[in-house]
């Protein structure tokens, strides 16, 4: 990188793997002489504010702030992506990008841009064990595609747990079902309703389980599948449209109420770094076959 002061470079794996860890480790080294940018996507931009802090050779910005870029550039007649890169990102030696899968289209064409003149490097999560159907494969499919991009896949030996990602993989995929025999850390229990499903989230808590899709990296995590879960035909975990009814379970789990699918179910699940605890409201069919993974 440092020679050739320009291309693109993309590693990915599976959550847990170590993505951030190594581009952190990047980025302190190529801000020893010079300044570099380190873009965080989605909502984790939060949780590095301590080393937002500590970290003064490194600029942090979020995606949001390409967005706006983006708004700023349509917005004015005769303006390039070259004339907006060079009045926002210009600075910068080298820019890193946490979790690029969350990245849009529009963000991307910004960063593709400054290829030409700095070196940018991706780090996105694997997501081959989700459906088509509920994945976006646009932004992986383009980073792909990028000119004489350098990829580098992560083995899922680094420091994640490996039953629950073994277990996680084989019950979003039907078809892998293979790894370990027996999860001794990971729970599956059922409620018929919202009101039980309630008391066996509260007694989890009790016991130092969290609920909140939002922290990374906790010892212990329970979640709630309601019925709009189901397994189609390549056996593949999918998600139909969320009843009224259930909102309200679901929104303590998981911070994007609605809008949560299998996506977002898969890379919630992946905060769990010790204990996993599944709580099956009125789906028996997906309890049973949970059941059988176990």
């Amino acid at each position: 990188m440092r020679a050739k002061h320009s291309d693109y470079y993309w590693f990915s794996g599976l959550p847990g793997t170590g993505k951030t860890l190594l581009l952190y480790d990047l980025a302190m080294k190529l801000s020893v002489r010079q300044r570099v940018c380190m873009i965080h996507c989605g909502e984790s931009g939060e949780d590095w504010r301590i080393l937002h802090k500590r970290l003064r050779r490194i600029d942090f910005l979020s995606d949001r702030q390409l967005s706006l870029q983006a708004a700023k550039q349509t917005m004015t007649e005769n303006v390039c992506a070259e004339e907006a890169f060079d009045t926002f990102l210009k600075p910068y030696s080298a820019i890193l990008v946490d979790e690029a899968h969350l990245l849009s289209v529009e963000q991307l064409k910004i960063l593709e841009e400054c290829k030409k003149q700095i070196p940018i490097i991706f780090s996105s999560d694997t997501e081959d064990m989700i459906s088509p159907e509920e994945l976006d494969r646009e932004i992986p499919q383009r980073l792909a595609g990028l000119p004489d991009v350098q990829s580098f896949h992560l083995t899922n030996r680094i420091r994640t747990n490996a039953e629950l990602s073994s277990f996680i993989q084989n019950m979003m995929d039907l078809s892998r079902r293979k790894g370990k025999n027996g999860y001794p850390n990971i729970e599956v229990v059922y409620a018929n309703d919202d009101t039980e499903a309630a008391y066996l989230l509260q007694g989890y808590m009790r016991q130092g389980y969290l609920m909140d899709s939002d922290v990374r990296d906790v010892n212990r995590l329970a979640v709630v599948m309601d019925e709009r879960y189901y397994y189609d035909e390549d056996g593949y975990l999918r998600a139909g449209k969320i009843s009224e009814a259930s909102y309200e379970i679901t929104r303590i789990t998981t911070s994007e109420g609605r809008k949560s699918n299998v996506r977002l179910l898969f890379h919630q699940l992946n905060q769990a770094k010790e204990k996993l605890a599944i709580v099956i409201k009125d789906n028996p069919s997906v309890y049973d076959t949970i059941l059988d993974i176990l």
